[in-house]
């Protein structure tokens, strides 16, 4: 009994996964990379003053709202859902292959889960109070400072350390994800210029994290953190 058209042949499955991956690795790192580059250099303006950073953060506009859910909010539900998706079907296999390749995929999707997470509650603080009218503009640079700086249980800075490990996420997430892309789409063509490229890449991942982490710190205490002075 042939049952072959009761489920897609392997290669037209691998055929599928494989534009996807192609179109997650294109929407994580043209638009959205672009943007949370741009996002954390605007964050700094944060270092100048409430007035400079609702300027270049909070203002918002229809046209604005417009660009950003084109631009950005569609890309990162195409990204999140075929990253998700994929991860779902995947298999972690570290412990039987202790290889970098391999800690760094798992790596890149526990990275992806938390950076979503981040995301979303980033963005309701940021975007969605200011759109359903439960935050006014000039007030978001006093509201970020009233979190990042209140305690938790035990002294510990939870809203501030949330920020810490979603920026890490996202500034690892990116940087690997730049390697892949560049890897999926025969940007490198050789192990040494793979290699040149990783260690690029996390150079890059570092400068980021120093951007953000910097702003936080700011917000947090009122003071830069060592390497922004």
């Amino acid at each position: 009994i042939d049952v072959s058209e009761d489920r897609p042949p392997l290669v037209e499955t691998n055929r599928r996964e494989f534009v996807q991956r192609r179109v997650m690795s294109l929407c994580g790192v043209v638009p959205l990379g672009v943007f949370v580059v741009a996002h954390l250099v605007a964050m700094t303006q944060a270092l100048r003053g409430p007035e400079a950073f609702s300027g270049a953060l909070a203002r918002l506009t229809p046209t604005r709202m417009t660009i950003e859910a084109l631009l950005i909010g569609l890309p990162l539900l195409v990204h999140a859902g075929v990253g998700l998706a994929l991860t779902a079907k995947s298999r972690a296999n570290v412990s039987a292959y202790p290889y970098s390749g391999n800690l760094a995929w798992l790596l890149q999707r526990a990275t992806g889960v938390v950076v979503l997470l981040f995301v979303v509650g980033h963005l309701w603080q940021t975007r969605v109070k200011l759109v359903i009218g439960q935050a006014a503009s000039a007030d978001l640079h006093g509201e970020l400072v009233a979190s990042l700086s209140s305690m938790g249980p035990l002294g510990v800075p939870f809203y501030a350390a949330v920020y810490l490990i979603g920026i890490a996420a996202t500034a690892y997430h990116l940087g690997n994800g730049v390697v892949g892309f560049c890897a999926s789409f025969g940007l490198v063509r050789s192990l040494k210029s793979l290699e040149r490229l990783r260690i690029a890449c996390a150079l890059f991942s570092a400068v980021l994290f120093a951007l953000g982490a910097t702003t936080v710190i700011h917000l947090a205490t009122g003071t830069a953190a060592p390497w922004g002075t």
